[in-house]
């Protein structure tokens, strides 16, 4: 199940950006590339486009409405993904005052009044993390994201894949030589 954006909700939940997102298709293209930093598919287990072969079918963050009480994990991500969007691009309302984007990143760690000079630095954080703690709604939702940034661990199927019927067609070897003996430098099966 994916999310399908709903400009109304979306903008009850953030009304700061109702004076610059103002119109559902331009809140739809901040949502479109809030998917491209997190999933908004199901997974396939076919490994059709976009997936590798074999991919286990599970969303990395779940979301589904018709288990009681509903997983919305997903659809509170994108959404807060798609503010963080519309706030690099258009800015927001803060205090009845249109606060543009800036073109700062980072938190001012130098400043100089004189010929004014500003230095911002993002300041430690994690790998890939600067470009969402651009804005309070990234920061937000990178960390709504930590659980889902842990490995996940595939257990290797073994050396020699498994074939119906327990036999290799004739004159293919798992590996190495075609008469079934391993390849040349080697020292036997277990070399």
């Amino acid at each position: 199940m994916q999310v399908v954006f709903s400009y109304t909700d979306w903008i009850a939940s953030y009304p700061q950006f109702s004076a610059t997102v103002t119109t559902a298709p331009q809140a739809l293209g901040y949502f479109n590339t809030a998917c491209l930093y997190c999933s908004n598919n199901d997974g396939n287990a076919t490994g059709g486009a976009g997936y590798p072969l074999g991919y286990s079918g599970v969303p990395i963050i779940p979301y589904d409405t018709t288990v009681n009480p509903p997983i919305t994990d997903r659809l509170q991500i994108l959404y807060l993904l798609t503010a963080h969007v519309a706030q690099l691009t258009v800015g927001c309302v803060i205090a009845g005052v249109i606060v543009p984007p800036g073109p700062l990143v980072g938190r001012v760690n130098s400043a100089t009044q004189g010929s004014v000079t500003v230095q911002a630095d993002v300041g430690n954080v994690p790998l890939g993390a600067a470009w969402f703690y651009q804005t309070q709604f990234g920061m937000t939702a990178w960390g709504a994201m930590a659980p889902y940034r842990t490995a996940r661990y595939r257990a290797n199927p073994g050396r020699f894949a498994q074939i119906p019927g327990g036999a290799w067609p004739t004159g293919i070897a798992p590996f190495g030589s075609p008469f079934g003996g391993p390849p040349a430098g080697c020292g036997g099966w277990n070399g």
